[in-house]
């Protein structure tokens, strides 16, 4: 049988090529690129990812690793994972174990990996302890290990059929890339994206990513396909056959390439019947062949096809060889695969109902062999085939089965959508509570255990409203945990519970017990309580809860209580009380657990707002570094991110920065707390080191920042804050004439100070008391007058504060910049009384730095010319390797407008050679590290020829420079 050759020259495509080509570079040089190639079936997607893989190799000493999969067609969680695996196996195949085992990092990273692909595993399998992130994670650290010094090509195909799990692992790879040299391909037909909820969700928040290009892909023109048409017939086609095959495909190249493999006028009917026409000529057992393997989806292993042959070993061998050479399976690896997925749908709808049950059946059995001998891996796809097959009962066991080991695994988000298929085959079972050891009530609360762990919160949500719409109002043993879980999961999403009202409920289902689990929901119950409460209220609720927590022997709801206790002391003020709870909790919580991690990350905080950065930062990279070594990084983000702010206290910016961006990066699209605090931390260091490009770039990608921290009181202050903080750089930056009105349009920031909430809570606002009293200091000694009652708002909540020992430096300072503001005549003495409140190393390096300025400045003010001239000097000189340039290029300006000199600077003469291509870059608006990059230059070699430059032209700052640039006809 002729069968028409595939055409040799890709067609039509020269500018989607180019872009896949351009972000394969971008990967290759170091920036991680993600491309979604989306366009119908039959488009191209296909020919188009392999024509790019080939190329992307050219060229290069050094190939990149590329490792390809493909997505099955067996429902959302018929098969969790199964691409995931084959990239990893491709992986392993191409760099070898050593390199697996190196880019692993962990015996425990191995581990994970190995309940994945088996065959990873080096020597005895290691228990997996830890939580739900740990098989991605595990995932993430391989692929990033493997990208940082080779170039990584993941290439995925048909992700419209996708399981959620496999998604899940994807977006990670795709948004929040830590990998180095990665590029992820991703391909799917536009008319599959509305397969389900997970699939649509997926494409919103992939399309809204930076690292995310989509290369959309349309039909070819009429030019187009006789170009197509004329390689595969090796002759310039008729425009009568140009006409036709543009009718018939409509420029679809896989229709094209079908119709003519088709005898002289023997045009069918329908797209579909172009399709099967080619393997309509096939004869038995190749006929046969294909439509077993048709069951199996796009790609199938040899095994697994082999298991599945109702005929004989010699038949099979010859059905393969036939339906290779007709062009419908093509080998690769240990399996084959369709050459294009519609053949395989075209042929699975001709099967008869009974054909395709017979054949799930076939599958499912070879599967269920392998389940009872010991392989749990096999209960998934095992019950994905039983449910095609129609046996309820077998694919609940296997279902059963396949819940089990995914959370032995710690997968929990498959085995809360494999738990949901669970609930949907329930009513067919007989004795279905018997086989799944528990009955539908207790399966529903798994399930939403399950997507709590996974973080997957609405759909715990979800299961949750179901499973409370289903329980019997009196069912106090189905309500009441769940009313627990609905408290907990609801603050996190943008649901608005009536807690209260649930908290009644609950108390009402237990009236008058007093059992053992009756006392541990009233615990939980109280604790929730004085969550809600304010004052002395919440002090004697969290005690009570506290106690009843005690009373119940159990550690874990003790915790808690004490958890709860501890940041309810902390939004008072009592930092020592708080601390002594969460020292308790790490005794009651041994184990690297989600409690644990929460109590350290606690301890860190209480340390940095009482001055102890040291310890802060030892306690949180010793305790990020353990979660690494044990495969969670992710898990110590929050830890992470924290620390990364007392790093920059200490006065080492660039290593606290890199900190804050590698938080971020193991946190985007899971945890908004965790990205707001990053960005808050380097948006300060930024500011505060007169990098005000960057921070502007920084501060524009975060628009969600003003919706998403007015749902808390402490993250209204940490990002008013940061905005107040950056309102002074730049306003001392700017020219005289504009300061007035930045600081101005600044002083609304201070409201929250002002609140009820601030007056029962002043510790979740503590960050923003000295900031706002700077404000006010820095408005008045420009003109602005600065009103009365925010002074008074300011002083209220700093003395609230003021009565605990670690506020002690804040007060000091905030007493300083409120002298300012009112103009005090004691100026002198409260600043000196700062800089030696300063000099006990418990505040940031900025407050030192720039305490020591407004000394100065104040003493110039009283006429101690020499002794300000000394602090200036020695600013000028410390405040820049602090992290703080900001306060370095004032005091250097200063000195400039004294007629003095700052350190190393040449105020006399013209400007070098090299002052010149900075004042050039200046005028341009690049900001000191982009001058660096530029030049080849560091940034402080940048700053010290800013300064320089700013001498010798007498102007004061980077403004005017720029405009004498330009006026002189430079620019």
């Amino acid at each position: 049988m002729a069968v028409a050759p595939l055409a040799a020259r890709m067609v039509g495509r020269d500018t989607e090529l180019a872009a896949l080509l351009d972000l394969c570079a971008a990967g290759r040089a170091g920036e991680p690129r993600t491309a979604l190639i989306r366009g119908e079936a039959g488009i191209g997607k296909t020919r188009l990812l392999r024509e790019c893989l080939e190329r992307a190799a050219r060229g290069y000493e050094v190939e990149p690793v590329v490792a390809t999969s493909h997505c099955i067609d067996l429902g959302p969680v018929g098969a969790p994972l199964t691409p995931i695996r084959r990239l990893l196996r491709d992986c392993c195949a191409r760099v070898g174990a050593d390199a697996i085992e190196a880019a692993s990092g962990t015996p425990a990273i191995i581990a994970a990996l190995a309940t994945l692909v088996p065959e990873l595993a080096s020597g005895p399998s290691a228990p997996l302890t830890g939580g739900a992130d740990y098989i991605p994670e595990a995932i993430e650290t391989l692929v990033e290990g493997l990208s940082r010094d080779r170039h990584l090509i993941l290439a995925v195909e048909d992700i419209h059929w996708a399981d959620a799990a496999t998604l899940a692992v994807l977006r990670v790879l795709a948004t929040t890339p830590r990998a180095t040299h990665l590029t992820l391909l991703l391909t799917y037909r536009t008319d599959d994206v509305d397969r389900g909820p997970d699939m649509a969700a997926w494409l919103a928040e992939m399309q809204r990513a930076r690292t995310v290009t989509t290369i959309d892909i349309s039909r070819l023109r009429a030019e187009q396909v006789a170009a197509h048409a004329g390689q595969i017939l090796d002759r310039e086609p008729t425009s009568t056959e140009v006409a036709t095959l543009m009718e018939r495909s409509e420029g679809v190249p896989f229709f094209v390439e079908e119709l003519l493999g088709l005898p002289e006028h023997a045009l069918p009917s329908s797209l579909r019947e172009v399709v099967l026409a080619r393997v309509g000529r096939l004869e038995d057992p190749g006929r046969a062949v294909v439509r077993v393997a048709a069951v199996a989806g796009a790609r199938l292993e040899h095994d697994d096809l082999a298991s599945a042959w109702p005929g004989e070993v010699p038949e099979l061998t010859a059905g393969l060889h036939a339906a290779i050479a007709a062009g419908i399976l093509g080998a690769e690896g240990d399996g084959y695969v369709f050459r294009h997925a519609l053949i395989r749908e075209a042929v699975y709808e001709q099967l008869l109902p009974h054909e395709r049950k017979d054949l799930h059946r076939a599958y499912a059995s070879d599967l269920q062999r392998r389940l009872d001998g010991g392989d749990a891996g096999a209960a998934a796809p095992a019950a994905a085939h039983w449910r095609a097959a129609d046996d309820p009962d077998a694919a609940f066991a296997a279902t059963v089965a396949a819940v089990a080991h995914a959370r032995a695994t710690l997968a929990v988000d498959i085995a809360a959508r494999l738990g949901e298929q669970l609930v949907g085959l329930w009513g067919r079972v007989p004795r279905a509570a018997e086989v799944a050891g528990a009955d539908l009530a207790h399966v529903r609360r798994a399930i939403a255990q399950d997507y709590l762990d996974a973080h997957e919160v609405r759909a715990c949500l979800r299961v949750i409203d179901d499973a409370l719409a289903a329980a019997p109002v009196s069912d106090a043993e189905t309500r009441v945990p769940l009313i627990l879980m609905e408290i907990r999961v609801a603050r996190e999403t943008e649901r608005r519970l009536d807690r209260a009202a649930r908290l009644d409920e609950l108390d009402s289902l237990i009236s008058g017990r007093n059992d053992a689990e009756a006392e541990l929901w009233r615990a939980q119950s109280v604790t929730w309580r004085a969550s809600c409460s304010r004052g002395a209220e919440s002090d004697a609720l969290h005690d009570r809860a506290v106690a009843l927590a005690s009373a119940t022997g159990d550690a874990r709801v003790l915790a808690f209580a004490k958890l709860m206790r501890a940041k309810n002391c902390w939004s008072t003020g009592h930092l020592e009380r708080a601390h002594a709870d969460l020292a308790e909790v790490l005794e009651l919580c041994p184990e690297p657990d989600d409690t644990r991690l929460l109590a350290v990350n606690n301890i860190v905080c209480n340390h940095l707002q009482a001055g102890r950065f040291g310890a802060a930062v030892d306690l949180g990279l010793a305790t990020v570094a353990l979660v690494t070594e044990a495969g969670r990084e992710r898990a110590g983000a929050h830890i992470l991110s924290n620390t990364a702010e007392g790093i920059i206290a200490s006065g080492r910016l660039e290593e606290g920065i890199a900190a804050a961006r590698r938080s971020v990066s193991l946190s985007r699209g899971d945890s908004v707390q965790i990205v707001l605090n990053a960005k808050q931390i380097e948006g300060l260091g930024l500011a505060w080191d007169g990098r005000l490009e960057e921070y502007d770039r920084l501060i524009a990608l975060e628009t969600s920042v003003a919706q998403d921290t007015q749902l808390d009181l402490q993250w209204i202050g940490v990002w008013h804050q940061l905005r107040v903080d950056a309102a002074v750089v730049r306003a001392m930056a700017s020219a005289p004439a504009a300061r007035a009105a930045l600081l101005s349009q600044a002083m609304s920031l201070v409201d929250p100070l002002g609140t009820a909430e601030a007056e029962h809570a002043p510790g979740d606002l503590d960050v923003l008391v000295v900031s706002a009293a700077a404000l006010m200091g820095a408005a008045a000694r420009v003109g602005v007058e600065v009103p009365a009652d925010r002074v008074a708002t300011i002083r209220s909540i700093a003395t609230q504060l003021g009565r605990h020992p670690w506020f002690r430096s804040s007060l000091v300072l905030t007493e300083a910049h409120l002298g300012d503001a009112t103009r005090s005549p004691d100026r002198v003495e409260r600043w000196r009384l700062a800089v030696a409140e300063c000099a006990r190393g418990r505040v940031p390096r900025r407050h030192v730095h720039h305490s020591r300025y407004l000394l100065a400045d104040a003493l110039l003010d009283h006429g101690s010319r020499d002794e300000a001239v000394d602090l200036l000097s020695a600013v000028a000189a410390e405040a820049p390797p602090d992290g703080v340039g900001a306060v370095g290029a004032w005091a250097t300006e200063l000195l400039t407008r004294l007629g003095r000199s700052g350190p190393d600077l040449q105020v006399d003469g013209p400007l070098t050679e090299r002052e010149t291509q900075v004042l050039d870059l200046v005028a341009e608006g690049l900001s000191n590290g982009e001058i660096g990059e530029r030049l080849f230059i560091s940034r402080k070699t940048v700053s010290v020829h800013v300064s320089s430059i700013l001498a010798k032209l007498g102007v004061a700052n980077r403004t005017e420079a720029a405009a004498y640039h330009h006026a002189s006809g430079r620019g």
